[in-house]
C-alpha cells in the first residue's frame, strides 16, 4: 500500500465540503468510519454510492457528475484490496 503524505490529507481536509467516496451500507466498514468522523467534525458532505439511496442519513449520489460543483475535493475512504 502507498502512503499519502501528511501535507496531501491536510491539503484534502482543509476543504469544509467533501465529496466521499467509498462509503458502504453496512456500517462497520473502514468508508463508514470515516464518514461518521467528518460528520461529527462539522463536514458538509456529499456521499456517493452508485446503488443506495442514503447512508447514515445522508442523501447518497450515484456518481461524482451527479454531485454538480458542490465540492472542491473528493476523498475516495475505502481501503484498497491486495
Amino acid at each position: 500500500m502507498t502512503a499519502v503524505a501528511p501535507e496531501t490529507i491536510a491539503h484534502i481536509l482543509a476543504h469544509k465540503r467533501l465529496a466521499l467516496v467509498g462509503v458502504s451500507r453496512r456500517g462497520d466498514k473502514f468508508g463508514n468510519t470515516v464518514l461518521k468522523e467528518l460528520k461529527a467534525k462539522g463536514y458538509e458532505l456529499f456521499v456517493v454510492h452508485p446503488h443506495a439511496e442514503s447512508i447514515e442519513g445522508r442523501h447518497c449520489y450515484p456518481t461524482l457528475a451527479d454531485v454538480g460543483r458542490r465540492w472542491p475535493t473528493y476523498l475516495r475512504a475505502s481501503k484498497r484490496s491486495s
